[in-house]
């Protein structure tokens, strides 16, 4: 009995003790949770009739206390003047719901088909008022023959205008080609 009585008691301590350590579980987690979450995002900016610009996203987190949208694989159709004029893809990015000011991160990639040129960079913001693309990270800009790098930049988001604040190196790619058939350059060596 007395066996019987003790094997009681510490199941009574166990079942006690455990239930204490569990309430302290029970509290929210200190990061802001979204107040939506969107799977196959849609936003469309438009100025009058004309589209400005069409933004996918695979998914978006919306933090309507802080008025903007994190999203997730991003591809964003630039139009000027109502016609398509390019397509910037990127890794994630953030939408100012308010002003739709967008800041794109992660192996950004602008494709201009009205300018055959590409730009790519770490991160580039898009600017609603003005409706200019910049950035503080370098950018290396290819159109054409020439391969443009710069610290910083400017541009249109056709890249039509392109300035970079600061040249690192400008390369013509006919030129390096005669250079390295001058010099015996090529595959294999």
């Amino acid at each position: 009995m007395k066996l019987l009585n003790l094997i009681i008691i510490a199941v009574g301590v166990i079942a006690l003790t455990g239930c204490e350590r569990g309430t302290g579980n029970l509290e929210p987690p200190d990061e802001e949770l979204p107040d939506q979450v969107i799977q196959d995002f849609v936003l469309i900016e438009t100025d009058g009739e004309d589209v400005v610009w069409k933004l996918y996203a695979d998914k978006a987190e919306i933090f309507d206390s802080r008025n903007e949208a994190i999203i997730y694989e991003v591809r964003i159709d630039f139009y000027e003047e109502g016609e398509y004029a390019s397509t910037l893809t990127s890794d994630t990015g953030v939408v100012d719901t308010l002003r739709n000011d967008m800041t794109a991160r992660g192996h950004v990639v602008l494709n201009s088909k009205k300018e055959n040129a590409v730009l790519r960079t770490e991160e580039l913001k898009w600017n609603a008022e003005t409706q200019l693309i910049t950035s503080d990270y370098e950018a290396t800009l290819e159109k054409g023959d020439s391969v443009i790098i710069g610290q910083g930049f400017e541009a249109s988001p056709g890249l039509s205008r392109f300035k970079t604040e600061k040249m690192v190196a400008e390369i013509d790619r006919d030129e390096l080609a005669r250079e390295d058939g001058e010099n015996g350059g090529g595959e294999g060596e």
